[in-house]
């Protein structure tokens, strides 16, 4: 049995199996477009397609104080008197303030509120937790799940690689020469979350120099756990996720593997439409 509640934002990709059998509150972040804002809830990745089709200005925003305030009383009014935060890094977004800000509106001073700021984002933060859904389901105490949340927190990795990074750049997530160094040359660029934000940690010019890139950092955490969780995530038609899950069975025979084929809008206008990784956890 569920012990407490678990807040995420709308940027971690979670399946409908799980929306339903847990109790998890979804934070929307907002998506401007063209300078009119959306819940990021309220726009499918097709219309953000469209939208870099037609040359649209588009950038996200973080949600409010309120908007956590308010995850937090639905939660409080199903009688968990215990809530987990897990927002997106605060090196990408001030999602997290928001949510720690949040805590000062709340007014049940029986409850405890943890907001977690881990390396993570996105499908790394779906990852991580699919590391504990059973352990949730079985009842795990929260502070039992805290400290192993932290601990799995840093045995966690995410990278990818995106066609070109001029989107990662207007975003402002990533330096411009980076940027240009990555366009100019022709390469796949690998960026990977560290410490909360993303860094170009790779330059290769070959899809098997990005394999073995992302094998390294994966067998750099392997070790850490008894068990390894890899997604693999497409954005876009990208046939290579199965090579790279073909490897990763390989080398990692008892890896616990899924595939995402989406990334949800805010992470799209960031990355672009083109583009593939993965997010690790040894737990």
């Amino acid at each position: 049995m569920q012990k407490f509640g678990i807040v995420v934002d709308s940027t971690t990709v979670l399946e409908e199996s799980i929306k339903q059998k847990f109790d998890v509150e979804i934070v929307d972040l907002n998506v401007i477009i063209d300078g009119e804002s959306y819940s990021e809830s309220k726009v499918s990745e097709d219309e953000i397609r469209a939208y870099f089709a037609k040359g649209s200005n588009m950038r996200t925003g973080s949600p409010s104080p309120s908007a956590f305030a308010e995850a937090y009383e639905r939660l409080y009014a199903k009688g968990y008197r215990s809530i987990v935060v897990l927002p997106i890094s605060s090196g990408l977004s001030s999602t997290a303030q928001s949510a720690e800000m949040a805590i000062e509106l709340f007014e049940h001073g029986d409850t405890t509120i943890f907001v977690y700021e881990g390396n993570l984002a996105n499908v790394g933060w779906t990852t991580l937790l699919d590391t504990f859904w059973d352990e949730i389901a079985e009842g795990i105490e929260f502070e039992n799940f805290i400290k192993e949340l932290k601990v799995r927190g840093e045995n966690s990795v995410l990278e990818f690689t995106v066609t070109d990074l001029k989107n990662l750049h207007r975003s402002g997530r990533l330096s411009r020469l980076a940027a240009i160094a990555a366009s100019v040359l022709r390469i796949k660029p690998v960026v990977k979350m560290v410490e909360g934000k993303l860094h170009l940690i790779a330059k290769v010019r070959t899809t098997r120099g990005v394999m073995e890139t992302f094998v390294t950092a994966i067998n750099s955490i392997a070790q850490a756990g008894k068990e390894l969780f890899v997604t693999i995530v497409s954005i876009g038609d990208n046939k290579i996720t199965q090579a790279i899950a073909n490897e990763l069975k390989n080398i990692f025979p008892d890896v616990h593997l899924k595939f995402l084929t989406r990334v949800n809008p805010v992470f799209m206008i960031s990355l672009g439409e083109d583009g593939y990784g993965f997010a690790a956890t040894a737990a």
